[in-house]
């Protein structure tokens, strides 16, 4: 049992340091933090030309597309989070460019706040490459600050509440050298009840 895996390489789609080869277009992405203990900070800023809007997240679509570029060209994405995205590479000049991360190098660290903190660019601060290539076709696709996205519609009323608890039961183990440690035994998720 191991509480947090925190790795030292990301993955994409079952690939560590994937490459995708895209035109000067816009695309649609959806993003998974699918990392156990580690938050990211998707970083577009060293793709020079890019845009990046967000149109949905775990709830679905939001109310109206969000300006990503307008608040520096990144994305703060804890576990389990999604975010669906347009990525516009209209403006990109052909090449390749590096997805990057800076969120921080430490289980469940969030926003870095000493630099010395930020994923290390040699491994855990690359995501993918985009690999940047003429548009072959018109892009027929509407841009993201003209999308009518659906209407959120309220939640009804709640008719049962159930308060929930997730609590990681320790117990008494041994490790490599025979010493007596305390760690994990189990996770258990529940309804709270008395006692």
């Amino acid at each position: 049992w191991n509480p947090e895996f925190f790795g030292n390489m990301i993955m994409v789609n079952g690939s560590t340091w994937p490459f995708l080869n895209v035109e000067q277009r816009r695309y649609r992405f959806r993003f998974l933090n699918g990392c156990q203990s580690r938050f990211l900070i998707l970083d577009f800023a060293n793709i020079p030309g890019v845009e990046v809007w967000q149109i949905g997240n775990e709830g679905g679509f939001l109310a109206a597309p969000v300006n990503v570029t307008a608040l520096g060209n990144q994305l703060l994405m804890g576990l389990a989070e999604r975010a669906d995205l347009i990525v516009d590479f209209t403006n990109v000049p052909v090449g390749n460019y590096v997805l990057g991360n800076v969120g921080a190098d430490a289980p469940f660290g969030g926003q870095p706040i000493d630099p010395a903190e930020l994923a290390d660019p040699a491994s855990t601060g690359q995501v993918m490459q985009f690999r940047v290539g003429p548009a072959l076709t018109p892009d027929p696709t509407t841009p993201p600050m003209f999308l009518q996205l659906p209407p959120i519609l309220p939640l009804p009323a709640a008719t049962v509440t159930r308060p929930l608890a997730l609590i990681e039961k320790m117990g008494m183990g041994y490790d490599a050298m025979g010493m007596m440690v305390e760690g994990p035994s189990e996770a258990v998720l529940g309804t709270v009840q008395a006692g």
